[in-house]
């Protein structure tokens, strides 16, 4: 069937048009969004060290969208239930995911089946701060420095106890420097902490802020960071990876969406996120709990969380040295 050349033309116009509604609708509803309060889903319980950085910008978030931004502790599985509940939940920008370096972590040493993968079921909104951690270790070791660690492991070879709550922080140092520990493996920090201060246990590793507290007990030093970079509290305190190249540890922290958000929406968040973790409110938050404010755009961010998921996945095929 053959149609003339004003019917082709008006059709034309037609499909233009019906284009043209579609995108100012499309436009008019991202400049709406959101018109309700979201969700800030957090992997561990109320009280810790990433529920107040949840609800710090959760608050200034909310302020910039003009709608709350309500925290959900959803603990379990090393954080793998918080991130899977997202993975798998509406992609609509209402339902936000707070992910951290141990889900990386996690991943790459998990002993059960994790239902999500982190680079392709999300999408980065940006990052929220990275919180040094710090290696502390019984005085009565007799070391001072990572060098010093490094030495007498090797000496005593799988003689050192090491308290862990996660069993990849202690398998990706020994795995990336070459070491073997007697890893103790504890339920909860609060339990490796007593054993810690016990001296019941040779080595831990914390947060500065943490590790810092039991350090003024006067019975450990410390002997490296966790860090790309030292710390203006611990000059003389040197990173691990100053002695091991490629290590990755320290814990990065960053909201995430469902890959399948709409661009206008993680457009819209990532403008927002970007103004709220410069807030006075927000970076006073930080100082307060020793986290570092956040030092990479959206796209370096995302190449962070590449690059510390593949570090933990290439240290687990090295596996533990015999």
């Amino acid at each position: 069937m053959k149609f003339s050349t004003d019917v082709i033309r008006r059709r034309e116009a037609l499909t233009l048009l019906i284009g043209t509604m579609c995108g100012m609708r499309g436009a008019a509803w991202a400049q709406a969004w959101p018109t309700r309060p979201m969700r800030l889903v957090v992997p561990f319980a109320a009280g810790g060290l990433t529920d107040v950085l949840a609800r710090s910008i959760g608050e200034s978030l909310g302020q910039l969208l003009g709608q709350p931004v309500t925290v959900d502790n959803r603990p379990g599985a090393a954080g793998h239930v918080a991130a899977e509940l997202v993975a798998r939940g509406p992609a609509d920008g209402y339902q936000i995911a707070m992910l951290s370096a141990g889900h990386a972590g996690g991943i790459a040493y998990a002993t059960e089946t994790v239902r999500y993968d982190l680079l392709r079921d999300f999408t980065a909104i940006g990052m929220l701060g990275f919180s040094p951690t710090l290696l502390i270790a019984r005085k009565a070791l007799n070391v001072r420095n990572f060098p010093e660690l490094v030495a007498l492991a090797r000496a005593r070879p799988g003689q050192i106890s090491f308290a862990a709550v996660q069993n990849y922080t202690v398998e990706y140092l020994q795995s990336m420097a070459g070491l073997e520990f007697n890893m103790v493996l504890y339920k909860g920090a609060s339990q490796a902490t007593s054993d810690m201060l016990g001296e019941r246990v040779d080595l831990m590793l914390g947060t500065v802020s943490d590790m810092l507290q039991l350090m003024q007990s006067g019975k450990f030093n410390a002997v490296a960071l966790n860090s790309p970079y030292r710390l203006p509290q611990l000059p003389d305190v040197a990173p691990v990876a100053d002695h091991v190249p490629g290590y990755r540890a320290g814990q990065w922290y960053g909201l995430f969406v469902p890959s399948a958000t709409p661009q206008s929406v993680v457009t819209r968040l990532r403008a927002e996120l970007a103004k709220a973790v410069k807030q006075p409110a927000y970076t006073s938050a930080l100082a307060k709990l020793s986290v570092l404010p956040p030092d990479r755009d959206v796209d370096a961010f995302s190449a962070e969380v590449a690059a510390t998921l593949e570090s933990f996945q290439r240290a687990r095929r090295l596996g533990k040295p015999s």
